[in-house]
């Protein structure tokens, strides 16, 4: 898992947003995405995405998310959002938002 950011804002990610996704930086430090769905979460704050990581980063629950991805777009776990201002990509996005990482469950 990477942390990414801070977002530039305009797409998908709130300005100044990092988030946490299966995605991967290679040996020159360019961030090569991992295609597997939307962030895990999304935050203003680089220690929460660090803390998340730690606690979910476990490489057995990152593999059963994937898997369970692989079952179709609607599959995937949704994002947790720590901001409030995450849209993801509109209408189906699942998207929880959240004031703490205690309330993350898989």
């Amino acid at each position: 898992m990477t942390v990414i950011g801070p977002d530039p804002g305009g797409f998908l990610y709130p300005k100044g947003a990092y988030y946490v996704g299966h995605d991967r930086v290679n040996a020159a430090g360019e961030t090569v995405m991992g295609w597997t769905g939307t962030a895990r979460l999304v935050t203003y704050y680089k220690s929460d995405a660090i803390e998340y990581i730690k606690k979910f980063g476990d490489v057995s629950l990152q593999k059963k998310q994937i898997e369970k991805g692989t079952g179709g777009w609607d599959k995937w776990p949704p994002t947790y959002d720590l901001t409030g201002d995450f849209e993801g990509q509109g209408k189906g996005s699942k998207i929880k938002v959240i004031k703490s990482l205690d309330q993350i469950r898989y």
